[in-house]
């Protein structure tokens, strides 16, 4: 049986370790491939505290961390609700590949624009890394319906991105096939809108 090493108010958190047997990365890890040499631009609309990276790589009994944060613009600071979600991607991105550096591309949301759309736009723009990750989600049914530009945004951008060669990866959604029912809207299943186009890896759960 599993013995959770890592408990909050009676919940077992998922640790590195656990994310590298979820994903058979240990022959990997065993082999010193650990992402020497690469880096990973992840895609934010909120700051983050590098501190908190720190502190978690130094609990997890990981390698100290390159962090490089890129402010695309304003500074949007830590955003109530965003800066959690970018805290997760940009730590546990160098959980599996604790030897790659770790770009965080951030843009604050603008009237037009989520912050992540811009910030994908920007790493490609600028080929800030050779690979991309994007933890948010969306109902594909929705997002064509209501955001056909942001929709667009993303195909351009992976398209570029693709003949650049960069390898994008978002998140497959927290509800996987139903997510667009879990928003409300009685569609059926459907897939991440960020992660349709072929030009991208969607994988994981969150």
């Amino acid at each position: 049986l599993a013995q959770p090493q890592i408990a909050i108010q009676s919940q077992a958190l998922t640790g590195p370790a656990d994310l590298s047997a979820i994903y058979d990365a240990a022959p990997l890890q065993k082999a010193n491939v650990l992402g020497q040499g690469q880096s990973i631009a992840l895609i934010e609309e909120s700051n983050i505290v590098v501190q908190d990276v720190t502190d978690f790589r130094k609990i997890s009994g990981l390698p100290a961390a390159t962090v490089n944060v890129i402010v695309n613009g304003a500074d949007p600071g830590t955003v109530y609700g965003e800066e959690t979600e970018a805290i997760a991607d940009v730590e546990y991105a160098g959980a599996l590949a604790p030897g790659a550096t770790l770009n965080v591309v951030v843009t604050a949301s603008t009237e037009f624009n989520q912050g992540i759309d811009l910030s994908t736009a920007y790493a490609v723009d600028n080929n800030i890394s050779p690979i991309t990750s994007l933890s948010y989600g969306g109902c594909e049914i929705l997002n064509n319906t209501f955001a056909p530009n942001s929709v667009a945004l993303y195909k351009a951008a992976y398209q570029q991105g693709a003949a650049e060669g960069i390898s994008h990866f978002v998140s497959a959604g927290d509800y996987g096939a139903s997510g667009c029912e879990n928003s409300g809207l009685s569609t059926g299943y459907g897939v991440n809108a960020i992660g349709d186009s072929p030009r991208n890896v969607s994988v994981g759960g969150t």
